[in-house]
């Protein structure tokens, strides 16, 4: 899944320099992802082999979301809403490698928010290094799928 037009232009825009701050929409996207990527390893967990390593990488990213959403409370005194659940494919490889491809895609914008963001560096980071190792660990799953 891509971005939109609108969080992209934010997220260059910040990368550029030509904004200063986080914003309250790029931590509630980040929030939304990675609660969305929780219930998906939740849900594959149950599905099919490598029960262990999803749940545990359910259990980061549900740490993750506690702080996600702790940030967007600091951002503007609200929290965001949890979102739906995502829909997962039925064929567990397939689930594998969507679910692949949003943690890499997910490293890759956290990645940019925390080299542009003014504030919360660290905890950026960490949801930078987690859907990186989310990513390693479901291309691990996926191979050992084939």
């Amino acid at each position: 899944m891509m971005m939109d037009q609108a969080r992209e232009a934010a997220v260059w825009a910040r990368v550029r320099g030509t904004a200063q701050s986080l914003s309250r929409e790029a931590v509630e996207g980040l929030y939304a992802a990675e609660a969305k990527a929780a219930s998906t390893y939740r849900r594959l967990a149950r599905r099919g082999p490598g029960r262990q390593v999803l749940s545990a990488l359910a259990a980061g990213s549900d740490r993750l979301c506690r702080t996600l959403k702790a940030m967007c409370y600091l951002l503007d005194g609200t929290v965001p809403p949890a979102p739906a659940p995502p829909a997962v494919d039925a064929d567990f490889p397939a689930a594998l490698a969507a679910a692949y491809h949003e943690a890499a895609r997910g490293a890759a914008e956290a990645a940019v928010l925390q080299a542009a963001a003014d504030t919360f560096q660290a905890p950026l980071a960490r949801l930078a290094e987690h859907r990186t190792q989310c990513a390693q660990q479901l291309l691990s799953l996926l191979a050992r799928q084939l």
